[in-house]
């Protein structure tokens, strides 16, 4: 005899509802649009210089550029555009809430691959010389990775974005 389990319906309350501003990081789609905006600010930047900056120089543009605005949008902004209600969210950063916190999830692993790649692009083009633009690509891409780390989840540093 086959047994079927009747399992009572939950109503979908705030709390149940996928969080809209990070379930679309999860989908590899999205990945690929984000490597091609990238690839293309680095187009952007030599055509409007007119080639008149060094590989080296955009390079280190895009990198910076890319530091300042991921380190802003994932790890400083906290709250929901989507969910005024859900107060758990309004505290966290959007990097706390991809996949619910979790650490190491492909999603987390990706986001932190990006400027990791993206600065030894920058370094190794930049002839690994240690002058003042690669001193600031490099602390760009530690605080960058340091952010990301499991032991700094739900850490305010020096009272940085602190309520």
């Amino acid at each position: 005899a086959r047994v079927v389990k009747m399992v009572a319906a939950q109503p979908w309350g705030a709390a149940n509802k996928p969080n809209m501003n990070v379930s679309w990081m999860r989908d590899r789609s999205a990945w690929v649009i984000y490597i091609l905006a990238l690839a293309g600010f680095r187009y952007f930047v030599s055509v409007v210089s007119f080639e008149s900056i060094s590989p080296a120089a955009s390079w280190s543009i895009v990198h910076l550029t890319h530091f300042v605005i991921t380190w802003l949008v994932l790890h400083y902004h906290k709250g929901s555009a989507f969910y005024t209600e859900r107060q758990d969210l309004l505290k966290k950063t959007l990097w706390e809430q991809i996949d619910d916190g979790k650490a190491y999830t492909p999603t987390k692993k990706f986001l932190t691959l990006v400027p990791v790649v993206l600065f030894l692009l920058t370094w190794h083009v930049n002839d690994m010389q240690f002058d003042l633009v690669n001193i600031l690509n490099w602390v760009a891409v530690v605080i960058l990775v340091a952010s990301k780390l499991p032991q700094f989840h739900g850490v305010r540093l020096f009272g940085i974005n602190r309520e």
